[in-house]
């Protein structure tokens, strides 16, 4: 699956779920993990508020269990974005 693919079911599936907390908008972006196997990296931008982790669990696994049926076997991380605060995470710090 390309990026915007992936994109466009990570977002719905994350509106329908974490709208409640203030969900913005998801980024997609293909990545190689530590050890050089492909991943996906889904940073969720929040304009208000904390999602508790429970949600943000169940989401990802939603999000992984669609993605397999969809045919993606690609492992997926889940960052979160919160207004003031830098992504958790590698987010263009290589340059």
């Amino acid at each position: 699956m390309t990026d915007n693919e992936i994109q466009a079911i990570v977002t719905r599936m994350l509106h329908e779920r974490l709208n409640q907390f203030g969900f913005a908008q998801a980024r997609v972006k293909s990545e190689l993990d530590i050890d050089g196997f492909p991943m996906i990296r889904v940073t969720a931008r929040y304009e208000n508020g904390r999602v508790p982790t429970n949600k943000l669990i169940d989401s990802l696994d939603d999000i992984r269990h669609e993605l397999l049926q969809q045919g993606e076997e690609r492992f997926v991380l889940l960052d979160s974005e919160y207004p003031g605060r830098a992504t958790e995470g590698y987010d263009d710090e290589e340059e």
